[in-house]
């Protein structure tokens, strides 16, 4: 009997469209500048991201007057529909997200691979293999169209092939 892979469910998702979850289910964050918000705080996630790149990623070039007072606005409001463990904390000029690990997909996803490629058992691989993939749902932080985004984007999506022929080859 194989045991299947239990991947907990994320409180944030970025492998694909925005997502934000709490214990009774999906948490809608309507304001479009909030998903990027929170995608953008996700892309640094646990570490500290300047007022500055944090505006540059929410508003691209149609950033407002005063940037810093916009984000605290989005900040204030986004930390409203945070469920509980994950947080935003204000530094100086900065803003981190802080979650644990298996609370960000991309993460949970990178530690599945990680495990599954570490698994002898070619069952409990593919179960490992099953869950990663079950938690992609498309581009990577689809609400950030930005070039710092690429590089993070880039490297999930290679995982992601990755992860498809280590799938493709466990099935065999």
């Amino acid at each position: 009997m194989v045991e299947t892979a239990v991947v907990g469910v994320p409180r944030v998702a970025v492998l694909g469209p925005v997502e934000l979850r709490g214990p009774d289910g999906p948490v809608p964050v309507r304001s479009a500048r909030q998903r990027r918000l929170l995608a953008a705080l996700a892309l640094h996630a646990d570490r500290p991201v300047d007022v500055e790149v944090l505006a540059d990623l929410v508003w691209d070039s149609t950033a407002p007057a005063d940037p810093a007072g916009a984000l605290q606005t989005n900040v204030a409001r986004l930390r409203r529909l945070l469920p509980a463990g994950v947080g935003i904390e204000t530094g100086a000029r900065s803003y981190r997200l802080r979650l644990a690990a298996e609370d960000l997909d991309a993460a949970a996803f990178q530690a599945s691979l990680t495990r599954a490629a570490g698994e002898p058992d070619p069952a409990r691989r593919l179960a490992l293999l099953d869950a990663a993939l079950a938690l992609w749902r498309g581009r990577p932080f689809a609400e950030l169209d930005h070039p710092e985004s690429a590089p993070e984007v880039a490297r999930l999506a290679e995982l992601h092939r990755g992860a498809q022929e280590q799938r493709a080859a466990a099935l065999l």
